[in-house]
């Protein structure tokens, strides 16, 4: 069973915002996002689906010069690259 819930960390312990569907005593793997993480990821997912319609009614010349960009930039900052295109596809960068 995969669960995503809300939590909050108080004195060392993550406590859940709600009751759990566990049996007493079963073991679980916790994977912790922080919600300031999600609402960054979600900022940037809506800036890069906001790209990708402007994109869309470019022209030849304006795709081709946006290209020529997006090539200085990935040999400047190829980190940047790869983490949107993790991001679209909702992978953890």
């Amino acid at each position: 069973m995969n669960l995503t819930i809300e939590a909050v960390y108080e004195n060392g312990v993550l406590k859940p915002k709600e009751p759990l569907p566990l049996a007493e005593h079963e073991q679980v793997t916790v994977t912790v996002e922080s919600a300031m993480s999600l609402d960054r990821r979600a900022a940037a997912v809506a800036m890069l689906q906001r790209w990708q319609e402007e994109d869309a009614v470019l022209s030849q010349e304006e795709t081709a010069a946006n290209a020529a960009v997006l090539r200085a930039l990935d040999d400047d900052r190829p980190s940047y690259r790869k983490l949107f295109t993790a991001v679209l596809r909702d992978e953890t960068p």
